[in-house]
């Protein structure tokens, strides 16, 4: 496939940095970034910056009409598990609508969607989770990721949903994950608590851009899961982290699900089978230990500061 036109939305997240980086290095993609803080982003000759506010639908939709992109990357989201259960309104809007929308103008100007979801999806009764497993969210977030897939999947053939989970990488902006906010609380010497239970396997974001990539060059529609080889309890993924980046594991407690005071349910046996990935596109997906060895070595290059969000 000819390098083509890629527009980003929510180009200053976790995951579109990582996008970015390997779209400039690897590809001759000309890319399209709209952000509510463009000045943030990495600046490339030949790409094109738009400040704009995810939820400025009308404003998208002039872009994405004037630019015209072959492939859309809806990278945008609420992601606040917790806020979700209270702030419904506003978490549907950036979860649900947003993609409503861009189902809309990619049928329009035959562009194909990809969408980012998540296995939370899944209650966890029995995970980790197939692509065509049933879907049953136990919380508001993953009632709004399964309205978000099925959005984009019932309203247009060019559609892709890449489900990941417990993302994390060596990309210093964006939001503040799971493993950094583990290293944050080691480095500071804090004791605390990490569930003994909500299994997943690590998501690289790294790998989330060969994904990408390999889904845009091969024409691959419909439902890809992406995840690390392990499939671990939070609490030794906390244990692994501080293991990994020589830190006292000590500190670290482990805590029944029961005993924790988080407003949104989460599944218990989550995760996800990364087969189809692995076969179909020929993805070989990171380890925990090889992806915070490289986030080690990242955090050595660059003087990265922790910046504490809601997690």
């Amino acid at each position: 496939m000819n390098d083509v036109n890629v527009l980003i939305i929510g180009s200053s997240g976790r995951i579109a940095s990582s996008l970015i980086k390997f779209f400039n290095l690897e590809t001759n993609n000309r890319l399209i970034l709209l952000s509510n803080f463009p000045e943030k982003l990495p600046h490339y000759e030949g790409y094109s910056y738009h400040k704009v506010n995810a939820l400025d639908f009308k404003e998208i939709k002039n872009i994405c009409f004037e630019e015209r992109p072959e492939v859309i990357i809806n990278a945008s989201g609420y992601t606040d598990v917790d806020k979700c259960e209270t702030e419904r309104n506003i978490s549907w809007d950036l979860n649900v609508t947003l993609a409503e929308n861009l189902a809309s103008i990619s049928r329009v100007l035959d562009s194909h969607l990809i969408s980012f979801s998540s296995d939370y999806v899944f209650d966890g009764s029995k995970g980790p989770y197939c692509e065509d497993d049933r879907q049953n969210p136990i919380n508001f977030y993953g009632r709004t990721k399964h309205g978000m897939e099925n959005a984009c999947l019932y309203n247009l053939n060019m559609s892709t949903v890449i489900r990941t989970n417990c993302v994390y990488g060596s990309e210093t902006k964006g939001k503040t994950d799971f493993i950094r906010w583990i290293l944050y609380k080691l480095e500071q010497g804090y004791g605390f608590e990490i569930v003994d239970g909500q299994y997943c396997n690590p998501t690289f974001t790294e790998d989330i851009a060969v994904v990408v990539n390999k889904v845009i060059t091969k024409k691959r529609y419909g439902i890809y899961h992406t995840g690390g080889p392990d499939w671990l309890s939070r609490y030794d993924i906390a244990l692994n982290t501080a293991r990994i980046f020589s830190l006292d594991e000590t500190l670290i407690k482990p805590i029944s699900a029961n005993k924790l005071s988080q407003r949104a349910r989460r599944p218990n046996k989550g995760g996800l089978v990364t087969l189809k990935s692995i076969t179909d596109l020929g993805i070989k997906f990171t380890s925990l230990e090889s992806g915070l060895m490289t986030l080690r070595q990242s955090m050595r290059d660059s003087r990265f500061t922790f910046v504490m969000k809601g997690n």
